[in-house]
Protein backbone atom coordinates (compact mmCIF):
# COMPACT_ATOMS: atom_id res chain seq x y z
CA UNK A 1 0.00 0.00 0.00
CA UNK A 2 1.23 3.68 -0.79
CA UNK A 3 -0.45 7.08 -0.70
CA UNK A 4 0.12 10.67 -2.43
CA UNK A 5 -0.40 14.09 -0.76
CA UNK A 6 0.17 17.02 -2.55
CA UNK A 7 -1.18 20.48 -1.98
CA UNK A 8 -0.47 23.94 -4.04
CA UNK A 9 0.48 26.69 -1.87
CA UNK A 10 0.36 29.17 -4.80
CA UNK A 11 -3.00 31.52 -3.41
CA UNK A 12 -3.13 34.42 -5.52
CA UNK A 13 -3.51 33.22 -9.07
CA UNK A 14 -6.37 33.68 -11.64
CA UNK A 15 -8.13 30.19 -12.12
CA UNK A 16 -11.24 28.85 -13.89
CA UNK A 17 -13.50 28.75 -11.33
CA UNK A 18 -16.52 27.56 -13.19
CA UNK A 19 -18.06 26.19 -16.39
CA UNK A 20 -21.26 26.47 -18.78
CA UNK A 21 -20.84 23.69 -21.68
CA UNK A 22 -24.01 24.89 -22.51
CA UNK A 23 -22.68 27.95 -23.95
CA UNK A 24 -18.98 27.64 -23.60
CA UNK A 25 -18.70 30.39 -20.80
CA UNK A 26 -16.18 30.18 -18.31
CA UNK A 27 -15.84 32.50 -15.21
CA UNK A 28 -12.42 33.18 -13.56
CA UNK A 29 -11.64 34.24 -9.88
CA UNK A 30 -8.52 34.58 -7.82
CA UNK A 31 -7.52 31.73 -6.13
CA UNK A 32 -6.65 32.77 -2.61
CA UNK A 33 -6.27 29.88 -0.49
CA UNK A 34 -4.28 26.88 -0.49
CA UNK A 35 -5.59 23.76 -2.61
CA UNK A 36 -5.53 19.94 -1.96
CA UNK A 37 -4.75 18.30 -5.45
CA UNK A 38 -3.86 14.70 -4.70
CA UNK A 39 -5.16 12.62 -1.73
CA UNK A 40 -4.51 8.88 -2.53
CA UNK A 41 -4.08 5.62 -1.47
CA UNK A 42 -2.67 3.01 -3.54
CA UNK A 43 -2.90 -0.96 -3.70
CA UNK A 44 -0.82 -2.92 -5.46
CA UNK A 45 -2.47 -5.92 -6.64
CA UNK A 46 -1.07 -9.37 -7.86
CA UNK A 47 1.39 -8.88 -11.12
CA UNK A 48 1.90 -5.07 -11.83
CA UNK A 49 -1.65 -4.38 -11.46
CA UNK A 50 -2.76 -0.97 -8.70
CA UNK A 51 -5.82 0.41 -7.46
CA UNK A 52 -5.80 4.15 -7.19
CA UNK A 53 -9.06 5.63 -4.56
CA UNK A 54 -8.92 9.56 -3.72
CA UNK A 55 -8.18 12.40 -5.57
CA UNK A 56 -5.70 12.04 -8.11
CA UNK A 57 -5.20 13.11 -12.17
CA UNK A 58 -7.72 11.50 -13.92
CA UNK A 59 -5.99 9.06 -16.58
CA UNK A 60 -6.23 10.85 -19.99
CA UNK A 61 -3.28 12.29 -22.37
CA UNK A 62 0.68 12.05 -22.13
CA UNK A 63 1.20 15.81 -21.45
CA UNK A 64 -1.46 15.96 -18.71
CA UNK A 65 -0.19 12.88 -16.88
CA UNK A 66 3.56 14.21 -17.13
CA UNK A 67 4.84 16.06 -13.73
CA UNK A 68 5.49 19.26 -14.28
CA UNK A 69 8.96 19.04 -12.90
CA UNK A 70 9.57 16.73 -16.16
CA UNK A 71 7.92 19.12 -18.60
CA UNK A 72 9.56 19.80 -21.95
CA UNK A 73 9.11 23.52 -21.84
CA UNK A 74 7.66 25.65 -18.71
CA UNK A 75 3.93 25.69 -19.43
CA UNK A 76 1.84 22.98 -20.75
CA UNK A 77 -0.05 22.98 -24.19
CA UNK A 78 -2.75 25.19 -24.64
CA UNK A 79 -4.65 22.35 -26.44
CA UNK A 80 -3.94 20.01 -23.00
CA UNK A 81 -5.17 22.76 -20.79
CA UNK A 82 -8.20 23.67 -22.28
CA UNK A 83 -9.36 20.22 -23.69
CA UNK A 84 -8.36 17.63 -20.85
CA UNK A 85 -10.58 16.22 -18.50
CA UNK A 86 -10.11 18.00 -14.94
CA UNK A 87 -8.13 21.09 -16.50
CA UNK A 88 -10.86 22.53 -18.61
CA UNK A 89 -12.48 22.72 -15.61
CA UNK A 90 -9.90 24.15 -13.57
CA UNK A 91 -8.78 21.58 -11.89
CA UNK A 92 -5.29 20.39 -13.21
CA UNK A 93 -6.34 17.30 -14.38
CA UNK A 94 -8.01 16.01 -10.93
CA UNK A 95 -10.90 14.59 -9.78
CA UNK A 96 -12.30 12.32 -6.98
CA UNK A 97 -12.77 8.66 -7.99
CA UNK A 98 -10.98 4.90 -8.15
CA UNK A 99 -8.81 3.82 -11.36
CA UNK A 100 -7.54 0.00 -12.04
CA UNK A 101 -3.86 0.38 -13.99
CA UNK A 102 -1.14 -2.14 -14.94
CA UNK A 103 0.67 -3.33 -17.54
CA UNK A 104 0.67 -6.39 -19.53
CA UNK A 105 3.79 -8.01 -21.49
CA UNK A 106 2.93 -8.99 -25.23
CA UNK A 107 6.72 -10.58 -25.69
CA UNK A 108 8.73 -12.76 -23.26
CA UNK A 109 11.52 -9.98 -23.27
CA UNK A 110 8.81 -7.32 -22.50
CA UNK A 111 9.63 -5.44 -25.79
CA UNK A 112 6.12 -5.59 -26.03
CA UNK A 113 3.73 -4.46 -23.96
CA UNK A 114 0.31 -2.34 -23.25
CA UNK A 115 -0.28 -0.07 -20.47
CA UNK A 116 -3.81 0.28 -19.20
CA UNK A 117 -5.91 2.29 -17.27
CA UNK A 118 -9.49 2.06 -16.23
CA UNK A 119 -11.39 4.69 -13.91
CA UNK A 120 -14.73 5.64 -12.28
CA UNK A 121 -14.79 10.16 -11.35
CA UNK A 122 -17.19 12.13 -10.20
CA UNK A 123 -16.38 14.71 -12.78
CA UNK A 124 -16.86 17.48 -10.52
CA UNK A 125 -13.38 18.20 -10.21
CA UNK A 126 -11.56 18.73 -7.27
CA UNK A 127 -12.69 19.41 -3.90
CA UNK A 128 -15.94 19.12 -4.80
CA UNK A 129 -18.87 17.52 -4.13
CA UNK A 130 -20.67 15.54 -7.32
CA UNK A 131 -23.05 17.27 -8.87
CA UNK A 132 -25.30 14.41 -10.39
CA UNK A 133 -25.93 11.08 -9.98
CA UNK A 134 -23.64 9.62 -12.69
CA UNK A 135 -20.29 8.32 -12.33
CA UNK A 136 -17.85 9.27 -15.61
CA UNK A 137 -15.97 6.19 -16.85
CA UNK A 138 -12.39 7.44 -17.89
CA UNK A 139 -9.82 5.00 -20.18
CA UNK A 140 -6.60 4.91 -21.28
CA UNK A 141 -4.15 2.38 -23.35
CA UNK A 142 -0.48 2.54 -24.26
CA UNK A 143 0.44 0.67 -26.65
CA UNK A 144 4.36 -0.12 -27.24
CA UNK A 145 4.98 -2.39 -30.03
CA UNK A 146 8.49 -3.74 -30.37
CA UNK A 147 10.09 -0.76 -31.98
CA UNK A 148 12.68 0.50 -29.85
CA UNK A 149 11.43 4.03 -29.00
CA UNK A 150 7.89 4.12 -29.84
CA UNK A 151 4.92 4.28 -27.93
CA UNK A 152 1.11 4.61 -28.98
CA UNK A 153 -1.76 6.13 -27.00
CA UNK A 154 -5.90 5.95 -26.58
CA UNK A 155 -7.61 7.81 -24.12
CA UNK A 156 -11.25 8.40 -24.03
CA UNK A 157 -13.55 9.92 -21.36
CA UNK A 158 -16.88 10.14 -21.23
CA UNK A 159 -18.35 12.61 -18.80
CA UNK A 160 -21.98 14.25 -17.79
CA UNK A 161 -21.91 17.64 -15.88
CA UNK A 162 -24.37 19.38 -14.11
CA UNK A 163 -28.17 18.20 -12.80
CA UNK A 164 -28.62 18.16 -16.65
CA UNK A 165 -26.29 15.67 -17.32
CA UNK A 166 -24.97 17.81 -20.30
CA UNK A 167 -22.18 15.84 -22.35
CA UNK A 168 -18.64 16.29 -21.46
CA UNK A 169 -16.77 13.97 -23.47
CA UNK A 170 -12.83 14.24 -24.58
CA UNK A 171 -11.19 11.71 -27.18
CA UNK A 172 -7.81 12.14 -27.45
CA UNK A 173 -4.71 9.98 -29.26
CA UNK A 174 -0.71 10.39 -28.69
CA UNK A 175 2.58 9.50 -30.15
CA UNK A 176 5.92 9.35 -28.75
CA UNK A 177 9.09 8.33 -30.61
CA UNK A 178 12.86 8.05 -29.46
CA UNK A 179 15.95 8.27 -31.90
CA UNK A 180 19.33 8.83 -30.65
CA UNK A 181 19.18 12.62 -28.82
CA UNK A 182 16.14 13.43 -30.74
CA UNK A 183 12.50 12.69 -29.43
CA UNK A 184 9.03 13.69 -31.04
CA UNK A 185 5.33 13.72 -28.80
CA UNK A 186 2.54 14.02 -30.85
CA UNK A 187 -1.07 14.31 -29.65
CA UNK A 188 -4.55 14.99 -30.65
CA UNK A 189 -7.41 15.53 -28.68
CA UNK A 190 -11.62 16.13 -29.58
CA UNK A 191 -14.04 17.12 -27.36
CA UNK A 192 -17.80 17.87 -26.88
CA UNK A 193 -19.55 20.02 -24.38
CA UNK A 194 -23.49 19.99 -24.96
CA UNK A 195 -23.93 21.30 -28.41
CA UNK A 196 -20.30 22.48 -28.91
CA UNK A 197 -17.42 20.52 -30.51
CA UNK A 198 -13.96 21.20 -29.87
CA UNK A 199 -10.49 20.05 -31.22
CA UNK A 200 -6.70 20.64 -31.04
CA UNK A 201 -3.25 19.11 -31.89
CA UNK A 202 0.51 19.74 -30.81
CA UNK A 203 3.95 18.57 -31.89
CA UNK A 204 6.58 19.36 -29.98
CA UNK A 205 10.45 18.53 -31.11
CA UNK A 206 13.17 17.38 -28.26
CA UNK A 207 16.78 17.56 -29.16
CA UNK A 208 19.64 17.08 -26.58
CA UNK A 209 22.76 19.25 -27.50
CA UNK A 210 24.56 17.92 -24.47
CA UNK A 211 23.69 15.62 -21.48
CA UNK A 212 22.52 18.80 -19.50
CA UNK A 213 21.54 20.94 -22.20
CA UNK A 214 18.26 19.82 -23.98
CA UNK A 215 16.22 21.82 -26.60
CA UNK A 216 12.50 22.14 -27.59
CA UNK A 217 9.81 23.30 -30.06
CA UNK A 218 6.02 23.05 -30.19
CA UNK A 219 3.32 23.90 -32.27
CA UNK A 220 -0.39 23.53 -31.09
CA UNK A 221 -3.67 24.37 -32.60
CA UNK A 222 -6.54 25.19 -30.66
CA UNK A 223 -9.77 25.10 -32.09
CA UNK A 224 -12.78 25.82 -29.14
CA UNK A 225 -15.85 26.12 -30.99
CA UNK A 226 -15.51 23.87 -34.41
CA UNK A 227 -18.70 25.50 -35.35
CA UNK A 228 -17.72 29.37 -34.99
CA UNK A 229 -15.81 31.37 -37.19
CA UNK A 230 -12.68 33.37 -36.54
CA UNK A 231 -12.03 31.64 -32.96
CA UNK A 232 -8.75 29.27 -33.25
CA UNK A 233 -5.53 30.10 -31.57
CA UNK A 234 -2.30 28.60 -32.52
CA UNK A 235 1.10 29.11 -30.34
CA UNK A 236 4.82 28.32 -31.10
CA UNK A 237 7.23 27.95 -28.11
CA UNK A 238 10.50 27.74 -28.12
CA UNK A 239 12.92 26.60 -24.96
CA UNK A 240 15.72 25.62 -23.44
CA UNK A 241 16.68 23.66 -20.65
CA UNK A 242 19.76 23.23 -18.62
CA UNK A 243 19.94 20.85 -16.21
CA UNK A 244 22.57 21.59 -12.84
CA UNK A 245 22.21 17.03 -11.80
CA UNK A 246 22.22 14.13 -13.78
CA UNK A 247 18.75 13.33 -12.43
CA UNK A 248 17.51 16.91 -14.11
CA UNK A 249 15.23 17.54 -11.09
CA UNK A 250 17.22 20.98 -10.65
CA UNK A 251 17.08 23.42 -13.77
CA UNK A 252 16.92 26.78 -15.63
CA UNK A 253 14.47 26.80 -18.19
CA UNK A 254 13.70 29.99 -20.94
CA UNK A 255 11.14 29.95 -23.25
CA UNK A 256 9.92 32.29 -26.41
CA UNK A 257 5.67 32.10 -27.05
CA UNK A 258 4.72 33.33 -30.20
CA UNK A 259 0.77 33.35 -30.87
CA UNK A 260 -1.68 33.71 -33.45
CA UNK A 261 -5.27 34.62 -33.14
CA UNK A 262 -7.69 34.27 -35.69
CA UNK A 263 -9.17 37.59 -36.16
CA UNK A 264 -8.01 40.70 -34.39
CA UNK A 265 -4.35 39.99 -33.48
CA UNK A 266 -3.45 40.22 -29.53
CA UNK A 267 -0.37 41.70 -28.62
CA UNK A 268 0.30 38.56 -26.32
CA UNK A 269 3.80 36.63 -26.70
CA UNK A 270 5.97 35.73 -23.67
CA UNK A 271 8.94 35.05 -22.87
CA UNK A 272 9.31 33.25 -19.84
CA UNK A 273 12.38 31.92 -17.48
CA UNK A 274 11.85 29.25 -14.51
CA UNK A 275 13.99 27.77 -11.95
CA UNK A 276 13.69 24.48 -10.16
CA UNK A 277 15.24 23.26 -7.43
CA UNK A 278 14.86 19.54 -6.74
CA UNK A 279 16.34 17.62 -3.52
Amino acid sequence: MDFKVQVDFAGSRKGVTGVNFTNSKTTTNLVSKPTLLDAVIGYKLAGDNKLNIGQFKIPFSLENLTSSTNLDLINRSQVVEALVPGRDIGAQGRDVGVQFSGIKNLAEDGAKQIEYYMGLFNGAGINAGDDNDRKDPAVRFVLRPGLEGLSLGLSHYNGATGATRADHVRTGGEAVYFYGPWALKIEYIAGKDGSVHRKGHYATLVRKFRPLLHGAVRFDRLDPNTGAANDVTSTFTAGLSWFLNKDGYSRWQLNYEHRWEQGAQISNDQILAQFQAGF
